[in-house]
């Protein structure tokens, strides 16, 4: 049989693989002790998550769409759920009593036609006349 490779057996393979998949799936760090965690980046060096943007350059919304309106959609998607749907306004209330919802989306889902079923988030946003963004491709 084949591995590609045979500096180890495969139990052993298993066990080193184990070992550093903390280290590929945490946000975290995955040592005890402070001293053995990589050295942030330098004032001097760039941060690896912001490659090649200037540092003063902040994402465009999408076109068709305001700051405002991607910052409530974003806010209604947290707190509404896939698995909250169907449902109506009052259903809607209560899944965002149950997730603390901040009062601005209790506001706006109030404004919401009573005795309509919503079956997605795409149809509150629609009823609420938020743009939704364009196809850019």
């Amino acid at each position: 049989m084949d591995r590609g490779s045979s500096k180890h057996s495969p139990r052993l393979d298993e066990q080193l693989e184990h070992e550093v998949q903390g280290m590929m799936k945490g946000e975290r760090p995955t040592h005890a002790e402070e001293w053995k965690e990589p050295e942030p980046a330098g004032e001097d060096q760039p941060d690896p998550g912001r490659l090649g943007e200037p540092a003063d350059r902040q994402p465009a919304p999408p076109p068709g769409m305001t700051r405002e309106e991607v910052e409530l959609r974003s806010q209604l998607g947290e707190h509404l759920h896939r698995r909250v749907f169907p449902a109506d306004v009052s259903g809607l209330l209560d899944a965002l009593a149950q997730t603390q919802a901040p009062d601005l989306l209790l506001q706006l889902v109030r404004q919401l036609p009573t005795g309509r079923v919503f079956t997605s988030l795409a149809e509150v946003l629609a009823a609420l006349g938020l743009h939704h963004e364009d196809h850019r491709f």
